[in-house]
């Protein structure tokens, strides 16, 4: 048995990947290097990809290093991307025909310590960094940059301590609000 570090992802609705990726759930395990999916038949069912193993096999989407990912999101352009936790970098899944062939391109990099994202409406990508900052960014912009959109102060980021995940109020479009999840260890005295 080996190690490993599943990072939960999403179940694409998007249109930038053929058909059979359809609501299919995208995970990764950035311990074994991969990113896979899961379809499902008509009844909910998962469908196994390699029925000749005693386990349930998942769809291989990339095989490879993807670093420490540790956050897949779907952009409002049906693209897939990663944030890696190690490198401060933002990729796009290249689709090809295989698994060995489908990679990941650079969006940009620069980021301190991101552990989450979300998807704006208007194609931007919050990205959430551990010491307090949200990034901003336009992927499919010519030139991607890094555009500070808040600084949250007094936050423990020492350790396993920080900002963990950022999520978006379902009235975001209107109301502008989001929330950050915080884990700050309380020291006994």
């Amino acid at each position: 048995s080996f190690p490993g570090s599943i990072k939960g992802g999403l179940v694409y609705r998007g249109n930038g990947f053929p058909n059979y990726l359809q609501e299919a759930y995208i995970f990764a395990d950035s311990v074994r290097g991969w990113i896979k999916y899961l379809k499902f038949d008509e009844s909910g069912n998962p469908i196994d990809y390699n029925p000749s193993t005693p386990t349930m096999d998942a769809f291989p989407l990339i095989i490879g290093n993807i670093g420490e990912l540790v956050a897949i999101e779907q952009g409002t352009d049906g693209a897939l991307y990663y944030l890696k936790f190690d490198t401060g970098e933002l990729m796009q899944i290249d689709y090809r025909l295989t698994p060995s062939s489908t990679n990941s391109e650079l969006v940009l990099t620069g980021l301190n310590i991101p552990v989450s994202m979300e998807s704006l409406s208007d194609g931007r990508i919050l990205i959430l960094e551990k010491g307090g900052d949200i990034q901003i960014t336009d992927p499919i912009a010519t030139v991607p940059t890094l555009n500070q959109y808040l600084h949250i102060t007094d936050i423990d980021d020492s350790g396993e301590r920080g900002l963990l995940d950022i999520t978006l109020d379902p009235d975001f479009a209107t109301n502008g609000f989001f929330y950050a999840v915080s884990y700050t260890h309380l020291r006994a005295h």
